[in-house]
């Protein structure tokens, strides 16, 4: 039919239908507009999505590509049948310290940090090279200050110890004694000792509720020396010795920014208490060069690093192998600071029961150390030996 036909039929209907006709059309379009604008919307979300979807990806892809392997050893310095890192008490609750991470702490990655020592020097002469003496000498001057004393006049005589060289610092008018080593550990020493008032008692063998009243008064009597926006105190150990003393140190560490900053100041920054009779005698602030940050590294979780304990890939100087899972009583998360180690790493330490029960019931915890990076990151010396 042509074109002009069906002109001339339409108009021959009655206005109702084609008033209706028209609605129809009306209607039609603008549903059709509807889905339209809608498609439209849509595909623009989904090319968002799967966009930041790819960026993820490949963002993710290169980060991961950014992080060095890192070569590590299970070998252990130190350690034999007569000497190896353990706790002894009579439960492992006893065993007590200011961890601010717990087995449930919802951390997915930690930083890595490269040492600046010169470790082939340490395994070659036995002699530890990398001190930085310009920051040695900084980090002296301000235990200076922070004591009371003029940073700018002070006399400092370098010397080489035994291991690394160490610059440390003496002021004869007030029986202070500042040492400073590679470390930046800032070692202060008393002579004569420092009376704590009598209401305190702050000794070898004090208790744990004894050291927290210490603690308080450590805290505002010695706040500029510590130095610390919020000090959290850290009291740790619980340890029995073989003549059944039990020991704990007592530390402060910076409780500030989030849990992994808090973790860091935990193992890394941290300030020392040392007293006999009452007496405080030393002071330790430790403030590791963490400058070369390596990069921060997916880490396992704590069930997944007792498989590999179970399995055998840890780091320890005990000379007993896991007598199995009921013996492991207890784990947390640290990081080793040795001077041995080419990278401070986060490890995961597990106490493990041994099989050296005494008569009164007294138990022995060897201390076992799982590298707690994901192990595409690792590589092992010593791989061969776990193949």
């Amino acid at each position: 039919m042509k074109s002009e036909h069906i002109s001339d039929a339409l108009q021959m209907l009655p206005d109702e239908i084609l008033q209706e006709t028209q609605r129809v059309r009306s209607r039609k379009k603008r549903i059709n507009g509807i889905r339209r604008k809608w498609l439209a919307a849509v595909a623009v979300l989904v090319l968002v999505v799967s966009g930041s979807w790819l960026f993820l990806q490949i963002f993710t892809e290169n980060d991961a590509k950014e992080l060095p392997v890192l070569t590590v050893s299970r070998e252990c310095r130190g350690g034999d049948m007569g000497s190896f890192e353990c706790f002894m008490a009579y439960d492992i609750s006893e065993q007590v310290n200011g961890n601010p991470w717990t087995k449930g702490a919802d951390i997915s990655a930690l930083p890595v940090y490269r040492t600046p020592l010169d470790l082939e020097a340490y395994e070659t002469k036995g002699e530890v090279y990398g001190g930085d003496l310009g920051r040695m000498e900084s980090v002296l001057r301000d235990t200076a200050v922070r004591l009371g004393q003029d940073g700018d006049t002070v006399e400092i005589e370098k010397r080489k110890g035994l291991y690394y060289l160490d610059a440390y610092l003496t002021t004869e008018k007030d029986g202070i004694s500042i040492e400073v080593g590679h470390d930046l550990t800032a070692h202060i020493e008393f002579e004569p000792p420092v009376s704590i008032q009598e209401e305190y008692h702050f000794d070898y063998n004090s208790s744990y509720e004894e050291l927290q009243t210490v603690a308080e008064y450590l805290k505002e009597e010695y706040n500029v020396l510590i130095g610390m926006r919020y000090p959290q105190t850290n009291i740790d150990g619980g340890n029995y010795d073989y003549d059944k003393h039990q020991s704990y140190q007592l530390e402060f560490y910076d409780g500030s920014g989030d849990l992994v900053n808090q973790i860091i100041n935990y193992n890394f920054n941290k300030v020392a208490f040392y007293s006999s009779e009452n007496k405080l005698w030393l002071m330790r602030i430790f403030q590791p060069d963490l400058s070369q940050r390596v990069g921060e590294y997916p880490i396992i979780s704590p069930n997944e690093a007792e498989e590999y304990l179970l399995r055998g890939d840890y780091v320890t100087s005990v000379p007993y192998e896991i007598p199995g899972r009921e013996y492991v009583k207890k784990v947390e998360l640290v990081y080793q600071t040795q001077v041995w180690e080419q990278y401070y790493m986060p490890y995961y330490k597990f106490y493990v029961e041994l099989p050296e029960e005494q008569e009164d019931g007294m138990k022995t915890y060897g201390i076992y150390y799982v590298n707690a990076l994901d192990r595409q990151y690792l590589s092992y010396q010593d791989e061969a030996r776990f193949n």
